[in-house]
């Protein structure tokens, strides 16, 4: 496999879909190699560490995209992320506005479940679109057995149909059911899942899974996390990016209000507290905590609005299974 012409930004590879590992999407290994592909389940239930060191092993030896040793292959930064996030909102993008709903990157919405009543970890897949931007799934649903109809053609180019059937997660099943159909990357609507409109820009930057970004909460007290002591003591300072915790109270708001420096990453110049929905377009805008230490970014499969390119949120376990990650190599 080879990295994916569309994803070519200069001399900057940025991932056009979210990463998928070659077998398993809930492998938490970082010793398998990392591939770029539509229309497969991306890796995920990783730890942030692997994620990082999966991402620099890309440039090792007989490597599966043929890049040179040379190239400095890491764990996407959130000012990184942000820097896609204000081209897509310019003009030389696929930019939102009020007036227009079918303008901006439209949400990666697709969810299969597993046919079993009660269980949310299912089946997604990269650079696929809903039939509307805010398109969302229930997560607390599932696929009717036998429900799934592929209109799709040689090339696995085209459009799927599935009927959820939503539970309630107090026991029980609900009467509702819900038929959502979903497009490829490469079809007239899968072109809006974009940052540019068109299939030469990087998807799944709205919806999908949530992903990790190499940022995290300065923490002032660690307690034995494996994960912040190596991006702390291991990762270089070029690959991450530090933000201050309060002193005070320690809170989401706080946290935000000690980092009025940090410009650049889609989050302080895009939102007005840092304590949920109140981001550019709606998105997410929920800050990171000590007992949340970790930055996400672009949302969920079932967030509607709040899912975006100016979306960020905060994790605390990392290896969740809505957390992926996208990689970035500089060839120098």
């Amino acid at each position: 496999t080879t990295i994916d012409s569309n994803t070519n930004l200069g001399e900057n590879y940025g991932a056009s879909k979210q990463y998928s590992e070659t077998d398993a999407p809930s492998n938490s290994e970082s010793s398998d190699q990392v591939t770029i592909r539509p229309n497969v389940t991306s890796w995920r239930s990783i730890s942030i560490k692997n994620m990082y060191i999966a991402c620099t092993n890309m440039v090792k030896q007989n490597n599966l995209q043929g890049l040179t040793t040379s190239a400095d292959s890491h764990l996407m930064k959130d000012t990184e992320w942000g820097a896609v996030a204000y081209l897509t909102q310019s003009a030389y993008g696929n930019a939102q506005n009020a007036e227009d709903e079918s303008s901006g990157v439209w949400n990666n919405s697709y969810f299969e479940g597993d046919g079993a009543e009660g269980t949310t970890y299912g089946t997604t897949r990269t650079g696929m679109v809903g039939s509307t931007r805010d398109s969302y799934t229930d997560y607390y649903s599932y696929a009717v057995e036998d429900s799934k109809k592929e209109n799709v053609n040689e090339k696995g180019s085209g459009s799927i149909e599935i009927e959820h059937q939503s539970y309630n997660t107090n026991g029980g099943t609900s009467i509702s059911k819900e038929t959502h159909t979903y497009y490829t990357y490469d079809t007239d609507q899968g072109v809006h899942g974009s940052t540019t409109g068109t299939i030469y820009g990087i998807y799944d930057m709205a919806g999908g899974a949530w992903e990790l970004v190499a940022s995290y909460l300065d923490l002032m007290n660690v307690n034995g996390s494996t994960d912040f002591t190596y991006f702390k003591e291991t990762v270089p300072t070029k690959h991450k990016t530090e933000y201050e915790e309060d002193s005070h109270t320690h809170q989401q708001a706080e946290n935000y209000l000690a980092n009025p420096s940090l410009y650049g990453n889609a989050g302080w110049e895009t939102s007005a507290r840092g304590d949920w929905n109140n981001g550019w377009n709606g998105n997410a805008s929920a800050f990171m905590t000590p007992e949340m230490p970790y930055r996400k970014v672009g949302g969920v499969f079932s967030h509607d609005l709040v899912s975006g390119v100016f979306s960020f949120g905060l994790s605390g376990t990392t290896n969740y299974p809505w957390n992926g990650f996208r990689p970035v190599i500089w060839e120098q």
